[in-house]
Protein backbone atom coordinates (compact mmCIF):
# COMPACT_ATOMS: atom_id res chain seq x y z
CA UNK A 1 0.00 0.00 0.00
CA UNK A 2 1.39 3.43 -1.02
CA UNK A 3 1.29 5.72 2.02
CA UNK A 4 3.25 8.60 0.42
CA UNK A 5 0.36 9.81 -1.75
CA UNK A 6 -0.97 13.23 -0.86
CA UNK A 7 -4.49 12.89 0.58
CA UNK A 8 -7.32 14.66 -1.24
CA UNK A 9 -9.28 17.34 0.56
CA UNK A 10 -12.52 16.22 2.15
CA UNK A 11 -15.32 16.32 -0.41
CA UNK A 12 -12.98 16.38 -3.41
CA UNK A 13 -13.66 13.91 -6.21
CA UNK A 14 -11.03 12.04 -8.18
CA UNK A 15 -10.00 13.92 -11.29
CA UNK A 16 -11.03 17.33 -9.91
CA UNK A 17 -8.49 19.94 -11.10
CA UNK A 18 -6.77 22.01 -8.41
CA UNK A 19 -8.42 25.28 -7.53
CA UNK A 20 -6.75 28.39 -8.90
CA UNK A 21 -6.49 31.64 -7.02
CA UNK A 22 -7.63 33.41 -10.21
CA UNK A 23 -10.11 31.63 -12.46
CA UNK A 24 -12.11 32.19 -15.59
CA UNK A 25 -11.49 35.18 -17.84
CA UNK A 26 -8.98 36.92 -15.49
CA UNK A 27 -6.88 33.74 -15.42
CA UNK A 28 -6.95 33.56 -19.24
CA UNK A 29 -5.85 37.19 -19.54
CA UNK A 30 -3.02 36.74 -17.04
CA UNK A 31 -1.88 33.61 -18.85
CA UNK A 32 -1.81 35.46 -22.18
CA UNK A 33 0.33 38.24 -20.67
CA UNK A 34 2.46 36.15 -18.32
CA UNK A 35 5.73 36.73 -20.22
CA UNK A 36 5.32 40.52 -20.35
CA UNK A 37 4.31 40.61 -16.69
CA UNK A 38 7.27 38.48 -15.59
CA UNK A 39 9.81 40.49 -17.59
CA UNK A 40 8.41 43.82 -16.37
CA UNK A 41 8.46 42.74 -12.72
CA UNK A 42 11.99 41.40 -13.08
CA UNK A 43 13.21 44.64 -14.67
CA UNK A 44 11.49 46.75 -12.01
CA UNK A 45 12.93 44.67 -9.18
CA UNK A 46 16.43 44.91 -10.62
CA UNK A 47 16.17 48.67 -11.16
CA UNK A 48 14.85 49.24 -7.64
CA UNK A 49 17.63 47.17 -6.09
CA UNK A 50 20.26 49.00 -8.15
CA UNK A 51 18.96 52.43 -7.11
CA UNK A 52 18.72 51.49 -3.42
CA UNK A 53 22.15 49.86 -3.40
CA UNK A 54 23.83 52.76 -5.22
CA UNK A 55 22.25 55.28 -2.85
CA UNK A 56 23.55 53.37 0.17
CA UNK A 57 27.04 53.22 -1.36
CA UNK A 58 26.88 56.97 -2.08
CA UNK A 59 25.93 57.72 1.53
CA UNK A 60 28.80 55.55 2.74
CA UNK A 61 31.17 57.43 0.40
CA UNK A 62 30.00 60.79 1.76
CA UNK A 63 30.39 59.62 5.36
CA UNK A 64 33.83 58.14 4.70
CA UNK A 65 35.05 61.43 3.19
CA UNK A 66 33.30 63.52 5.85
CA UNK A 67 31.22 65.46 3.29
CA UNK A 68 28.33 67.28 4.98
CA UNK A 69 25.11 68.39 3.26
CA UNK A 70 25.36 71.70 1.43
CA UNK A 71 23.95 74.74 3.28
CA UNK A 72 20.59 75.93 1.88
CA UNK A 73 20.90 78.35 -1.02
CA UNK A 74 24.56 77.58 -1.65
CA UNK A 75 26.42 75.48 -4.19
CA UNK A 76 28.95 72.88 -3.09
CA UNK A 77 31.55 71.17 -5.24
CA UNK A 78 31.67 67.41 -4.85
CA UNK A 79 34.72 65.22 -5.59
CA UNK A 80 35.14 64.09 -9.17
CA UNK A 81 34.99 60.48 -8.01
CA UNK A 82 31.52 61.08 -6.55
CA UNK A 83 30.27 62.58 -9.81
CA UNK A 84 31.63 59.70 -11.87
CA UNK A 85 30.35 56.96 -9.58
CA UNK A 86 26.97 58.37 -8.56
CA UNK A 87 25.86 61.43 -10.53
CA UNK A 88 26.54 60.09 -14.03
CA UNK A 89 24.71 56.77 -13.37
CA UNK A 90 21.82 58.79 -11.90
CA UNK A 91 21.39 60.51 -15.27
CA UNK A 92 21.11 57.11 -16.92
CA UNK A 93 18.54 56.02 -14.33
CA UNK A 94 16.45 59.13 -14.79
CA UNK A 95 16.58 58.75 -18.57
CA UNK A 96 15.30 55.18 -18.29
CA UNK A 97 12.45 56.25 -16.02
CA UNK A 98 11.64 59.13 -18.37
CA UNK A 99 11.08 56.80 -21.32
CA UNK A 100 9.39 54.10 -19.21
CA UNK A 101 5.86 55.55 -19.69
CA UNK A 102 6.33 55.58 -23.46
CA UNK A 103 7.56 51.98 -23.43
CA UNK A 104 4.62 50.96 -21.24
CA UNK A 105 2.19 52.49 -23.72
CA UNK A 106 3.89 50.75 -26.63
CA UNK A 107 4.34 47.25 -25.19
CA UNK A 108 1.62 46.98 -22.51
CA UNK A 109 -1.17 49.21 -23.77
CA UNK A 110 -1.18 49.12 -27.55
CA UNK A 111 -1.09 45.31 -28.13
CA UNK A 112 -3.59 44.55 -25.35
CA UNK A 113 -6.73 44.68 -27.49
CA UNK A 114 -5.19 45.23 -30.92
CA UNK A 115 -3.79 41.67 -31.05
CA UNK A 116 -7.20 40.08 -30.49
CA UNK A 117 -9.00 42.53 -32.76
CA UNK A 118 -6.50 41.92 -35.55
CA UNK A 119 -6.87 38.14 -35.33
CA UNK A 120 -10.61 38.19 -34.64
CA UNK A 121 -10.38 36.06 -31.49
CA UNK A 122 -12.32 38.69 -29.53
CA UNK A 123 -15.49 37.45 -31.24
CA UNK A 124 -15.06 34.04 -29.62
CA UNK A 125 -14.90 35.61 -26.17
CA UNK A 126 -17.79 38.00 -26.72
CA UNK A 127 -19.93 35.16 -28.14
CA UNK A 128 -19.83 33.52 -24.71
CA UNK A 129 -21.74 34.71 -21.66
CA UNK A 130 -19.01 37.26 -20.85
CA UNK A 131 -20.21 40.85 -21.03
CA UNK A 132 -18.21 43.48 -22.89
CA UNK A 133 -17.61 45.44 -19.69
CA UNK A 134 -16.26 42.38 -17.88
CA UNK A 135 -14.02 41.54 -20.83
CA UNK A 136 -12.70 45.10 -20.99
CA UNK A 137 -11.97 45.27 -17.25
CA UNK A 138 -10.34 41.83 -17.21
CA UNK A 139 -8.01 42.94 -20.00
CA UNK A 140 -7.31 46.51 -18.83
CA UNK A 141 -6.85 46.09 -15.07
CA UNK A 142 -3.68 43.89 -15.17
CA UNK A 143 -1.49 46.42 -17.05
CA UNK A 144 -2.77 49.22 -14.80
CA UNK A 145 -1.84 47.27 -11.68
CA UNK A 146 1.44 46.27 -13.26
CA UNK A 147 2.25 49.93 -13.99
CA UNK A 148 1.60 50.84 -10.35
CA UNK A 149 3.54 47.91 -8.90
CA UNK A 150 6.60 48.63 -11.05
CA UNK A 151 6.81 52.42 -11.19
CA UNK A 152 6.09 53.20 -7.52
CA UNK A 153 9.16 51.45 -6.02
CA UNK A 154 11.50 52.43 -8.86
CA UNK A 155 10.47 56.11 -8.75
CA UNK A 156 10.74 56.14 -4.95
CA UNK A 157 14.24 54.65 -5.04
CA UNK A 158 15.35 57.07 -7.78
CA UNK A 159 13.92 59.98 -5.79
CA UNK A 160 15.95 58.98 -2.72
CA UNK A 161 19.10 58.78 -4.88
CA UNK A 162 18.40 62.18 -6.41
CA UNK A 163 17.77 63.65 -2.95
CA UNK A 164 21.21 62.61 -1.75
CA UNK A 165 22.85 64.35 -4.73
CA UNK A 166 20.81 67.53 -4.33
CA UNK A 167 21.39 67.70 -0.57
CA UNK A 168 25.17 67.63 -1.02
CA UNK A 169 25.56 69.56 -4.29
CA UNK A 170 23.12 72.36 -3.46
CA UNK A 171 22.54 74.85 -6.23
CA UNK A 172 25.25 73.19 -8.35
CA UNK A 173 22.71 70.46 -9.15
CA UNK A 174 19.61 71.66 -10.97
CA UNK A 175 16.33 70.55 -9.42
CA UNK A 176 14.24 71.58 -12.43
CA UNK A 177 15.85 69.50 -15.19
CA UNK A 178 13.70 67.07 -17.15
CA UNK A 179 15.16 64.05 -15.37
CA UNK A 180 14.18 65.27 -11.91
CA UNK A 181 10.58 65.86 -12.96
CA UNK A 182 10.09 62.82 -15.17
CA UNK A 183 11.79 60.18 -13.03
CA UNK A 184 10.89 60.95 -9.41
CA UNK A 185 7.79 61.53 -7.33
CA UNK A 186 4.28 60.91 -8.68
CA UNK A 187 4.96 62.12 -12.24
CA UNK A 188 6.35 58.86 -13.74
CA UNK A 189 3.51 56.90 -12.13
CA UNK A 190 0.77 59.20 -13.47
CA UNK A 191 2.38 59.51 -16.88
CA UNK A 192 2.73 55.72 -17.18
CA UNK A 193 -0.97 55.25 -16.43
CA UNK A 194 -1.82 57.92 -19.01
CA UNK A 195 0.24 56.38 -21.81
CA UNK A 196 -0.98 52.86 -21.03
CA UNK A 197 -4.52 54.21 -21.35
CA UNK A 198 -3.59 55.95 -24.60
CA UNK A 199 -2.06 52.72 -25.94
CA UNK A 200 -5.22 50.79 -25.10
CA UNK A 201 -7.41 53.37 -26.82
CA UNK A 202 -5.22 53.37 -29.93
CA UNK A 203 -5.32 49.58 -30.06
CA UNK A 204 -9.11 49.61 -29.96
CA UNK A 205 -9.38 52.30 -32.61
CA UNK A 206 -6.68 51.14 -35.05
CA UNK A 207 -7.17 47.35 -34.60
CA UNK A 208 -3.63 46.65 -35.84
CA UNK A 209 -0.88 45.82 -33.38
CA UNK A 210 2.11 47.34 -35.16
CA UNK A 211 0.13 50.41 -36.20
CA UNK A 212 -1.10 50.96 -32.66
CA UNK A 213 2.41 50.56 -31.25
CA UNK A 214 3.80 53.10 -33.72
CA UNK A 215 1.00 55.53 -32.93
CA UNK A 216 1.68 55.07 -29.20
CA UNK A 217 5.31 56.00 -29.78
CA UNK A 218 4.30 59.18 -31.58
CA UNK A 219 1.75 60.16 -28.95
CA UNK A 220 4.19 59.38 -26.13
CA UNK A 221 6.82 61.60 -27.70
CA UNK A 222 4.26 64.37 -28.17
CA UNK A 223 3.19 64.11 -24.51
CA UNK A 224 6.82 64.27 -23.40
CA UNK A 225 7.48 67.39 -25.50
CA UNK A 226 4.22 69.07 -24.47
CA UNK A 227 4.96 68.72 -20.76
CA UNK A 228 8.47 70.08 -21.21
CA UNK A 229 6.96 73.22 -22.75
CA UNK A 230 4.04 73.57 -20.33
CA UNK A 231 5.78 72.69 -17.05
CA UNK A 232 7.10 76.20 -16.19
CA UNK A 233 3.52 77.47 -16.35
CA UNK A 234 1.90 74.84 -14.12
CA UNK A 235 2.25 77.05 -11.06
CA UNK A 236 2.36 80.69 -10.08
CA UNK A 237 5.89 82.04 -10.49
CA UNK A 238 7.46 84.74 -8.34
CA UNK A 239 8.01 88.07 -10.08
CA UNK A 240 10.91 90.35 -9.19
CA UNK A 241 11.94 93.74 -10.50
CA UNK A 242 15.27 95.36 -9.94
CA UNK A 243 18.23 97.01 -11.55
CA UNK A 244 20.85 95.28 -13.70
CA UNK A 245 23.24 95.54 -10.77
CA UNK A 246 20.72 94.02 -8.30
CA UNK A 247 18.75 91.40 -10.17
CA UNK A 248 17.20 89.76 -7.10
CA UNK A 249 16.87 86.17 -8.40
CA UNK A 250 18.23 83.68 -5.82
CA UNK A 251 20.75 81.01 -6.71
CA UNK A 252 19.20 77.74 -7.78
CA UNK A 253 15.98 79.36 -9.02
CA UNK A 254 14.29 78.25 -12.23
CA UNK A 255 13.92 81.44 -14.27
CA UNK A 256 10.79 81.12 -16.38
CA UNK A 257 11.17 84.42 -18.17
CA UNK A 258 13.38 87.47 -17.79
CA UNK A 259 14.29 90.64 -19.59
CA UNK A 260 16.30 93.81 -19.33
CA UNK A 261 14.20 96.93 -19.79
CA UNK A 262 14.70 100.53 -20.79
CA UNK A 263 13.47 103.52 -18.81
CA UNK A 264 10.33 103.52 -20.95
CA UNK A 265 9.59 99.86 -20.17
CA UNK A 266 10.63 98.32 -23.49
CA UNK A 267 12.31 94.90 -23.37
CA UNK A 268 15.78 94.88 -24.88
CA UNK A 269 18.81 92.64 -25.20
CA UNK A 270 22.08 93.66 -23.59
CA UNK A 271 24.67 94.41 -26.30
CA UNK A 272 27.47 91.86 -26.45
CA UNK A 273 30.04 94.60 -26.03
CA UNK A 274 28.80 95.29 -22.50
CA UNK A 275 29.71 91.79 -21.32
CA UNK A 276 33.37 92.23 -22.24
CA UNK A 277 34.04 94.76 -19.49
CA UNK A 278 34.47 94.82 -15.72
CA UNK A 279 31.50 95.46 -13.42
CA UNK A 280 31.79 99.28 -13.40
CA UNK A 281 32.19 99.48 -17.17
CA UNK A 282 29.36 96.96 -17.61
CA UNK A 283 26.95 99.15 -15.63
CA UNK A 284 28.10 102.28 -17.48
CA UNK A 285 27.53 100.51 -20.81
CA UNK A 286 23.99 99.61 -19.76
CA UNK A 287 23.27 103.22 -18.81
CA UNK A 288 24.61 104.39 -22.16
CA UNK A 289 22.00 102.14 -23.83
CA UNK A 290 19.22 103.33 -21.46
CA UNK A 291 19.01 99.87 -19.83
CA UNK A 292 17.99 100.69 -16.28
CA UNK A 293 15.70 97.90 -15.08
CA UNK A 294 15.52 94.12 -14.90
CA UNK A 295 12.42 91.93 -14.67
CA UNK A 296 12.14 88.18 -14.05
CA UNK A 297 9.68 85.40 -13.21
CA UNK A 298 11.11 82.37 -11.43
CA UNK A 299 10.28 79.24 -9.45
CA UNK A 300 12.29 78.61 -6.26
CA UNK A 301 13.21 75.01 -5.34
CA UNK A 302 10.25 74.92 -2.95
CA UNK A 303 7.86 74.94 -5.93
CA UNK A 304 9.04 71.50 -7.08
CA UNK A 305 6.40 69.42 -5.19
CA UNK A 306 3.54 71.69 -6.25
CA UNK A 307 4.56 71.60 -9.92
CA UNK A 308 4.78 67.82 -9.77
CA UNK A 309 1.34 67.56 -8.16
CA UNK A 310 -0.31 69.65 -10.87
CA UNK A 311 1.32 67.61 -13.62
CA UNK A 312 0.43 64.30 -11.96
CA UNK A 313 -3.21 65.21 -11.30
CA UNK A 314 -3.59 66.37 -14.90
CA UNK A 315 -2.11 63.11 -16.23
CA UNK A 316 -4.37 61.03 -13.96
CA UNK A 317 -7.45 62.97 -15.07
CA UNK A 318 -6.53 62.46 -18.74
CA UNK A 319 -5.89 58.77 -18.06
CA UNK A 320 -9.32 58.38 -16.44
CA UNK A 321 -11.01 60.08 -19.41
CA UNK A 322 -9.10 57.88 -21.86
CA UNK A 323 -10.04 54.71 -19.99
CA UNK A 324 -13.67 55.84 -19.91
CA UNK A 325 -13.60 56.43 -23.65
CA UNK A 326 -12.10 52.97 -24.27
CA UNK A 327 -14.78 51.36 -22.10
CA UNK A 328 -17.52 53.23 -23.98
CA UNK A 329 -16.02 52.24 -27.33
CA UNK A 330 -15.84 48.58 -26.26
CA UNK A 331 -19.49 48.58 -25.19
CA UNK A 332 -21.01 50.55 -28.05
CA UNK A 333 -18.78 50.58 -31.12
CA UNK A 334 -16.64 47.45 -31.04
CA UNK A 335 -17.64 44.77 -33.52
Amino acid sequence: MNTSATPRPVGAHPGTPPRRLVRGLPWLVLRQQRLAIALTLLLAAGSTWYAVHTTDVALAFLARHDIAPCPPGEGCRLPTEFAERFQVPLRGMTFGLSVLPVMAGIFLGAPLFATELESGTHRLVLAQSTTRTRWFLAKAIPPVLLALVTTVPVASAAGRWRGVVLDHAGTNATWYDWGSFNATGPVPIARTLLLVAVGIALGLLLRRTITAMGASLLVGGAVFAAWEKARPYLGQAITVRGTPARIGVPDGAWVRDSSFMTTGGARVQVPDACFLRDQAEYEACLRDHDITRYWAEYHPPGHFPALQRVESVTCLALAALTFAFSWWWTRNRLH
